[in-house]
């Protein structure tokens, strides 16, 4: 039986799902990103995707374009706006969408990706492009529930979305006047522990009418608890923020026409924590007590920052002003409140296996992943779920998902996740996750394992491990890792580790020259059925 929240992940994807399905999603997106190769390769994945990701008519306006220069995602967006917004209609929202990461925890998938983390292929096939969703465009897609948030309450402007991590509302919004609200922020209701106090930063909001009053930095949980009981004390709320936002339009033009000579000067700027908290500040007095109460390395940043931008809270709040005049009301922050929401982090190999892995099984959230990436809930009597997919009579496969796929005769699979393959023996005793391999002979042996766009004759794959193939001048690398490796920097990145027979520094040097690995092996089709029964 699915728990509550179980049940409305369930009806906010399948709502997300009638957004697009009725097309009524974003018709302009701006995708940014940090090369020009990047831009070639997210332009042509969007026109290719519309139809899976916007609207279902595909009737999708792309623009895209570079950053040449790293801003922070708060003057990258003025200068993404300065860039786009006479291809804007203003009596609709649209869509930004800032895709960059180099990935190196990901390593070497990274690599095979072309430099791309956010590209990693999902268990998600598409409707109409023939190919599979990558996690980038998985959050793209899962952004259609908040815009149609905004559309319906006749908010104008951009909702902007940066990162690859799809983020799944544990409740519906009812209908909300959005006119006359400046920006929107995403939030989550969740209780703080050691490690979200340190890692993100919180909103203080009013849950009766939705307005964000206040951004608490980062900082540890003794200091954010009693600061989370006293908003609570006084009737409001704290949730940890999402990251992701909207702003309207008129925020936009005011913002990048202030900060015109920074962005000139190519001065980086996030919007969290400072920018947020200048916004929300209403005064220097309260700047200055909301400063004195963050930490040490807070104010150091902060100090940092105004060496660098001098009179940082007055540019700032000169923002807040401008619009104040311009609509003679004071300056409106709403938040949209995500509840227990459910994350969809691909960054990491520990959320990798984890999230695919529970596609396999038949308790906790599986139900809920399974919808996510289309996949049918029904099983087999032998607990299979096969989908487009041929199985030697001679296999022994159970509990596992088979996607485009063809497994030979003498393969031992359980609890496993195969997509997009063709391996003639395949040995997956304690699960493990395999996309888009072609082999002889492929062995793990033991759990937690994921191959991805490896080709060749034999691969044996210990606990944890990771395994693919970088390009080169005509060859492939086969490049290895393993979840238990947690710092990818200094010689660990820079010299060959693990047997690899080049380092992860060299095989992000191969990928710029020579790009991704995989790409023309990710489309779905029916399988061959030639291998050995």
């Amino acid at each position: 039986m699915e728990n509550t929240g179980q049940g409305q992940w369930l009806a906010a994807i399948a709502a997300n799902a009638r957004v697009i399905a009725e097309s009524e999603g974003p018709r302009l997106v701006s995708i940014v990103c940090g090369s020009e190769r990047d831009r070639q390769f997210w332009e042509t994945r969007a026109r290719r995707f519309a139809a899976d990701l916007f609207c279902d008519d595909g009737n999708v306006r792309i623009l895209t374009l570079v950053e040449g220069v790293p801003r922070g995602n708060f003057l990258g967006t003025m200068a993404a706006w300065l860039e786009n917004r006479s291809a804007t209609d203003r009596t609709q929202p649209g869509l930004m969408v800032m895709v960059y990461g180099e990935g190196r925890r990901l390593s070497p998938f990274t690599q095979a990706l072309g430099n791309r983390k956010p590209a990693l292929p999902t268990l998600a096939a598409s409707k109409h492009a023939g190919m599979y969703v990558n996690a980038a465009e998985l959050a793209m897609r899962h952004t259609a529930l908040p815009f149609d948030a905004i559309r319906h309450g006749d908010f104008r402007g951009l909702l902007i979305k940066w990162g690859d991590e799809a983020i799944i509302p544990e409740m519906l919004w009812p209908p909300m006047a959005l006119s006359d609200v400046d920006a929107i922020r995403f939030v989550s209701g969740m209780e703080p522990t050691d490690v979200t106090a340190s890692e993100k930063e919180w909103l203080v909001f009013d849950p009766s009418s939705g307005e964000v009053l206040a951004e608490l930095p980062r900082q540890s949980l003794h200091t954010l608890k009693p600061r989370v009981d006293a908003a609570r004390a006084s009737g409001l709320e704290v949730g940890v923020n999402l990251g992701s936002l909207a702003a309207s339009y008129d925020l936009l033009d005011v913002a990048a026409e202030i900060l015109g000579p920074l962005i000139q000067r190519n001065i980086r700027l996030d919007w969290d924590p400072f920018v947020w908290m200048a916004l929300l500040c209403r005064t220097e007095a309260d700047w200055f007590r909301e400063t004195q109460q963050a930490n040490e390395v807070v104010r150091e940043g902060l100090r940092e920052l105004e060496t660098r931008v001098p009179g940082f809270y007055q540019l700032i709040s000169s923002i807040r002003e401008a619009l104040e005049r311009k609509h003679s009301r004071p300056f409106r922050v709403v938040g949209f409140n995500f509840g227990s929401a459910l994350w969809i982090d691909l960054g990491l190999h520990t959320s990798v296996r984890r999230i695919f892995g529970a596609v396999a099984g038949n308790e906790g959230e599986a139900a809920v992943f399974r919808t996510l990436f289309g996949i049918p809930t029904t099983r087999d009597e032998r607990g299979n779920t096969i989908v487009r997919s041929h199985i030697a009579s001679s296999a022994s496969v159970r509990n596992s998902v088979v996607i485009d796929s063809t497994i030979g005769g003498k393969s031992i699979v359980d609890g496993a996740i195969v997509v997009g393959s063709q391996i003639e023996r395949l040995v997956m005793r304690q699960g493990g996750v395999v996309l888009f391999c072609s082999g002889a002979d492929i062995a793990f042996r033991g759990q937690h394992a994921i191959a991805l766009a490896w080709r060749g004759e034999s691969l044996t794959m210990q606990e944890g491990d990771r395994a693919t193939l970088v390009r080169g001048a005509g060859n492939m690398t086969e490049m290895h890792s393993n979840e238990s490796l947690i710092r990818y920097d200094g010689s660990n990145f820079n010299s060959p580790i693990l047997d690899n027979p080049i380092s992860f520094a060299a095989a992000a040097a191969q990928a710029a020259v020579y790009g991704a690995a995989y790409e023309e092996s990710m489309t779905v089709a029916e399988p061959s059925s030639s291998l050995p029964r």
